[in-house]
């Protein structure tokens, strides 16, 4: 056979055979790379099998006995250092807010409310000595007398008109605080009155009257709510009668009546006071009441006569010493007896009374009150000097007193 023949017989029958097996072997090859080179598909955690490690006896047993030390916590950062305040030095220093309030349109028949509000801006203590409202119709409060650097503290207020129309009413407040020794505070009003009366000054005068009659007067008191309802009428000398006349609700008008009684006692009256009290409603609707005092005037006379009518001592310092005179006379010049002269309820004072012959044309008699006052600022002198009347017969003879008035001084 010569390699003619041989090659063409294994191109015929092997060759076939070869290529298939060089084709399937390189498939395979092929293959198997791409598996080895492709990622393996991630499985979640929560999925996986996890297979215990194998635990070594004598290694457990190591690291059992030595804890793994906790990681140390982080320091925290040191908090920084306040700043301390600069000492202040110095006197002490009063600074207001404000030093006036204006209320504007307000009524008189209910309280009105301000406060003034202040500090201490100096380097001492503050020491407030005094707080003086010059009204009685503004009354003055405060939380405490002293106040250190930087303290504040409050002057409350509580305010009722004393009058109709625009008004002006000031408080003093007297301090330790070299640069403000006295701060006046001011409150400003336009006042409204829920009543109001024809009678000047609410006074209503008598006059002379003489002993052993009776005598009227009669006046009138309007009311802002014209649908006003008289709760009380009275006189705080229960001698005197009062009573309300009419009430005209068309103009807010009530009528009063007051009535002096035949047996009124010779002498000025003292200290005697009508009490009107009305209610109503204001115009914003709240519902008030308000009472008017009217002071009566009145000096029951007969032939015998007092120049003057009392014994004033005027407005004292506390324990002042103080004389005061009246002259006793008859009209028609007749000789009379003055006997039993004594002091009767004295106030506030320690007095003594003397009684002398009037020693010019009218006769009559003297009579001096003399005395210390007390140390109550504020207080009144009250009481009066009571002597008997003799030699002139009935209805003049008999028991009289002449009426002590004065003050004692209130704090400035």
């Amino acid at each position: 056979m010569n390699k003619l023949q041989f090659s063409q017989i294994f191109r015929g029958s092997i060759s076939p055979l070869l290529v298939c097996m060089a084709l399937l072997c390189l498939i395979h090859f092929l293959v198997g790379c791409e598996k080895e080179s492709a990622p393996q598909a991630s499985v979640p955690a929560e999925t996986q099998a996890v297979t215990p490690a194998p635990v070594n006896e004598s290694t457990a047993a190591e690291s059992t006995s030595e804890p793994v030390p906790e990681p140390k916590p982080e320091p925290k950062p040191k908090p920084k250092p306040k700043p301390q305040p600069v000492p202040v030095t110095g006197p002490p220093a009063i600074t207001f807010e404000s030093i006036e309030h204006d209320f504007g349109t307000i009524s008189d028949a209910e309280e009105h409310y301000c406060s003034f509000n202040f500090t201490n801006t100096g380097g001492s203590l503050l020491n407030i000595l005094r707080v003086t409202s010059h009204c009685s119709c503004a009354d003055t409060t405060i939380t405490k007398w002293n106040y250190a650097p930087g303290e504040s503290g409050t002057i409350n207020t509580t305010y009722v008109p004393k009058s109709a129309g625009w008004q002006r009413q000031t408080i003093t407040v007297l301090t330790n605080a070299p640069e403000s020794r006295t701060v006046e505070l001011a409150i400003k009003a336009t006042g409204q009155q829920f009543l109001a009366t024809t009678l000047r000054a609410k006074l209503l005068k008598f006059g002379d009257v003489a002993r052993h009659r009776s005598h009227t007067k009669v006046f009138e008191v309007w009311c802002r709510d014209k649908n006003m309802t008289v709760t009380d009428i009275h006189c705080t000398d229960e001698r005197i009668a009062t009573e309300l006349v009419s009430l005209d609700s068309e103009q807010g008008k009530a009528t009063v009546r007051a009535t002096l009684p035949d047996d009124m006692p010779w002498g000025p009256l003292s200290l005697t006071r009508i009490h009107f009290t009305a209610a109503g409603h204001l115009e914003n609707g709240r519902a008030v009441e308000k009472t008017l005092k009217f002071i009566v005037v009145a000096n029951v006379v007969d032939d015998i006569r007092s120049e003057p009518t009392r014994l004033s001592t005027g407005i004292l310092n506390p324990n002042q010493n103080f004389r005061s005179s009246v002259t006793l006379t008859h009209l028609a010049g007749q000789p009379f007896e003055i006997t039993d002269v004594h002091i009767v309820d004295p106030e506030t004072a320690t007095m003594t009374v003397d009684v002398q012959p009037n020693q010019d044309f009218q006769g009559g008699y003297v009579i001096t009150l003399s005395g210390t006052a007390g140390t109550q600022r504020g207080a009144f002198l009250k009481g009066s000097v009571q002597f008997t009347i003799s030699g002139l017969g009935d209805p003049l003879d008999g028991v009289r007193n002449i009426p002590i008035s004065g003050m004692i001084r209130k704090p400035q």
